[in-house]
């Protein structure tokens, strides 16, 4: 049917506008996956500001699987109400654990985790936070911007101009978009956000992961198992190497030296003795990164070990996570969330619950500091960017990483043996204990047992008096290597009160020193023909696009 006269008006003048004069919003966001598109939602519906969501692939399917403890998820909800209740596929009531074959544990060594655990309904996700963007106005544009930052703060080599008011973007198809701040969730690969120095830090490390979605034999005609899966509850890992045969022809074949789990969320049977069931072998943080043949081709030697047929392949996934590496550099305009701001979590690879904790307090302090007429120290804009940043990366939460960047690096440096003595040892601590270090961030449950400096230091002492004393060996060779590698201060700073605390975001820049290019006079910036910045288009414009859109949002 044809679209309705003011739709039509509507698209019309948008059109016209965005070549011909530009558009202005509060908030431009890069990126449409999970995290963009949530703070897209919460601060045009919470906070009322006017947003632009920018993608070129809109419309395309947000691809990865997500798995997340319901409590992590039931807590989301409370502080967001963005409606995540509806948005898991699937729910367990409890988790199972593999980690025998070590350490005198017999290798059918199964421990249950009293624990809920959920797949995330990506397609519900995706359709109810672009319902809730629609619904509040969220102006979407599927299109690219072509720019990377330079070697100077706040200057990029094409597209992007910055000064005290706000940021102007050139975008793809020639849309010129003004927004007071701008948003970075394009991912960990970023060209827009710049990395302090990691000299002092661990090298990156890789989480690749190989997953399937499956219809496999089970061991009965009610499917109650396949193979040694209970499919009534999820497999969190499952660590055991005895179903390998290093004979594989890549240099990480050997499954003890670079070990792998299997992780398996049963679902629904489709048909006597048969179900669908979604595996993924994983390879936890390595440097360099596994390969995913390497991941695929021991999923299926460990299935076929296990008396598991696979009928028939749904889907696949292909699974590459960059963890630990450097926060943001201090003085950026350009806000970073989401993995392009280090959130994901550097001994795990869980992000998803730990980007929307984080989007709540820093959506509020963009918001503060744009509807605050009467501060008189910077610009809304350079304010807001600095509070945002303040908000995501508080001293404490910069230390809390510290504390699970030294456990990556560990991690990453253990075989499979001393793995599973580390897991055994981990998920024997108290449930507080261990399911705050998986969530991590502020606002998640039992986050609060992480959180100081002496917190960490009490689950330290908790968890050494429960390993085997071949990993506690490991553990204290690696506190020495990395304190002559990278310096002692970063990881003592994390469980001690000495070295200090990081800095905040804010403390970087002078009060009321406008954050433009120091080789331009003030007034300038930098554009692609090195002239002065365009005048910011008028009010008028937004005037003109935003209400109605909103009004029509709402109708």
């Amino acid at each position: 049917s044809a679209a309705p006269p003011t739709m039509l008006r509507l698209i019309l003048l948008v059109s016209a506008l965005s070549g011909a004069l530009g558009l202005r919003v509060d908030v431009a966001v890069l990126g449409a996956g999970p995290s963009g598109t949530a703070y897209a939602s919460v601060l045009s519906e919470k906070h009322q500001l006017r947003v632009a969501l920018v993608d070129p692939k809109l419309e395309r399917p947000w691809p990865n699987n997500y798995g997340v403890w319901q409590s992590e998820w039931r807590a989301l909800e409370e502080q967001l109400q963005l409606g995540l209740d509806s948005c898991l596929a699937n729910r367990w009531s409890s988790t199972d654990v593999f980690v025998g074959g070590h350490f005198g544990q017999p290798w059918n060594k199964r421990k249950r985790l009293a624990n809920a655990y959920g797949k995330v309904d990506r397609v519900a996700l995706k359709s109810t936070l672009r319902e809730r963007c629609a619904k509040a106005g969220v102006l979407t544009l599927a299109t690219a911007l072509d720019a990377e930052a330079t070697a100077v703060s706040n200057v990029f080599d094409k597209n992007v101009a910055v000064d005290a008011e706000g940021t102007t973007l050139t975008l793809a198809d020639g849309t010129e978009l003004r927004a007071t701040v701008v948003i970075d969730s394009t991912g960990f690969g970023s060209k827009l956000t710049r990395k302090a120095d990691d000299s002092n830090l661990p090298p990156l490390g890789y989480q690749i992961a190989y997953g399937m979605e499956v219809e496999v034999n089970a061991v009965d005609d009610l499917a109650t198992y396949v193979g040694p899966y209970d499919t009534s509850t999820m497999t969190l890992f499952d660590y055991r190497t005895n179903c390998f045969k290093d004979d594989g022809p890549s240099w990480d074949s050997d499954p003890v030296k670079y070990p792998t789990f299997m992780y398996a969320m049963p679902f629904e049977r489709t048909g006597p003795g048969r179900r669908k069931v979604f595996f993924e072998e994983t390879s936890l943080v390595a440097t360099p990164p596994m390969t995913f043949e390497e991941c695929k081709r021991r999923a299926y030697e460990r299935l076929a070990f296990h008396g598991i047929e696979v009928y028939k392949v749904y889907d696949e996934e292909f699974c590459h996570i960059p963890m630990g590496g450097p926060l943001p550099e201090p003085g950026q305009r350009v806000v970073a969330v989401g993995a392009a701001a280090g959130v994901v979590h550097p001994a795990t690879g869980y992000q998803l619950c730990r980007t929307l904790a984080g989007c709540g307090p820093v959506s509020a302090a963009i918001a503060r500091e744009l509807k605050d007429t009467s501060a008189s120290s910077g610009t809304p804009a350079e304010r807001a960017s600095r509070a945002a940043y303040d908000a995501l990366w508080t001293p404490e939460n910069q230390r809390q990483r510290d504390f699970a960047v030294f456990g990556g690096d560990f991690l990453m440096q253990q075989d499979n043996a001393k793995l599973s003595g580390f897991f055994a040892g981990f998920f024997d601590l108290p449930e507080p204990y261990w399911t705050g270090f998986l969530a991590g961030w502020p606002g998640l449950p039992n986050n609060e047992m992480h959180e100081s400096w002496q917190s960490r230091l009490l689950f330290g002492l908790k968890f050494f008096a429960r390993m085997p004393n071949a990993v506690r060996f490991e553990l204290m060779k690696t506190t020495v290597d990395s304190g002559l590698k990278y310096g002692v201060e970063t990881f003592l700073r994390s469980v001690t009160p000495f070295f200090g605390e990081p800095r905040t975001y804010s403390s970087y820049v002078k009060r009321n020193e406008p954050v433009l290019p120091p080789q331009f006079p003030e007034g300038e910036v930098q554009t692609e023909d090195e002239s002065a910045a365009p005048e910011a288009p008028k009010a008028v414009v937004a005037d003109l696009i935003m209400p109605e859109t909103r009004a029509m949002a709402d109708a």
